[in-house]
């Protein structure tokens, strides 16, 4: 009778230990809190063009990405001009047509069950772009000057 609960005990011991190890093989192994690899980077920009940021996000589970203008979380929904997209783990935040008022400072955000993290601010500069044309007599000739002016703001 007292092998019977000896067997039994350590049984149990084993049982618990297989339950141990799943349990912190799952919650620290497969689980993994937000990370971002690869940062939005310093853009500078002319007023019409495109912008597009990128932010490399990992996690388990994989987490879910926002962005945010100086501290504000961006509404893209509310602004047609303003786009996210993920191409494996990159995500990819684009504004189209960008215009002065566009320029700050841009962060993404991830966060799943795990945690959360923020990226390093990405500093968004955009020039205003002015277009001057000019004529020239030279000789009985007309020569057109194109000029672009690039006032950073």
């Amino acid at each position: 009778m007292f092998c019977f609960f000896f067997n039994l005990f350590f049984l149990f011991l084993s049982y618990f230990n297989l339950f141990l190890f799943v349990f912190v093989f799952v919650f620290f192994v497969l689980l993994v809190a937000p990370e971002i690899s690869k940062h939005p980077k310093d853009t500078q920009a002319v007023e019409g063009q495109d912008v597009v940021l990128h932010c490399l996000v990992e996690g388990n589970p994989k987490p879910s990405v926002r962005w945010t203008k100086n501290e504000e979380e961006l509404n893209l929904a509310a602004n047609p001009r303003l786009s996210s997209a993920i191409i494996n783990d990159t995500h990819n935040f684009t504004i189209t047509d960008v215009h002065l008022p566009d320029a700050g400072q841009y962060r993404c955000l991830a966060d799943n069950s795990v945690g959360q993290t923020t990226s390093s601010a990405a500093t968004l500069t955009v020039a205003d772009y002015c277009k001057y044309s000019t004529q020239f007599t030279n000789q009985s000739k007309t020569a057109a000057m194109d000029f672009r002016l690039f006032r950073l703001q």
